[in-house]
């Protein structure tokens, strides 16, 4: 996606280890634009999924972090993949059959979106 600053920043889902041993995965995305992932578990020792409401946020966004966790809170849920892609763009009145092409899926779209919302 292209910032306001006409910065472009990648946008994605990974896959979160919510057990910690490989059973169950998630859907996940990065929050905060400021925080770099990466991808190498074992120079890191992994992420990990918090609570929403004891997570403590990067120095960066700290202080923007309890004005904004509810909105931020009401958009992941209402985003994808908690809602299909489908929908969301149907609930934006664009046809979903009108998107997607050889270099994103409606999905990667939705995705980013919901990224440059957050």
């Amino acid at each position: 996606m292209r910032l306001a600053d006409n910065q472009l920043e990648t946008t994605g889902l990974m896959q979160l280890d919510t057990d910690r041993n490989g059973s169950y995965e998630t859907d996940v995305c990065c929050i905060e634009l400021t925080v770099p992932v990466n991808m190498d578990v074992n120079a890191y020792g992994g992420y990990f999924s918090y609570d929403w409401n004891t997570y403590q946020p990067s120095r960066a966004s700290a202080p923007y972090w309890n004005m904004n966790k509810a909105k931020v809170a009401w958009l992941l849920g209402q985003s994808y993949p908690q809602v299909s892609a489908d929908d969301i763009l149907k609930s934006a009145g664009v046809d979903p059959t009108l998107v997607a092409s050889a270099s994103f899926t409606r999905e990667s779209l939705v995705v980013a979106a919901t990224q440059a919302a957050v």
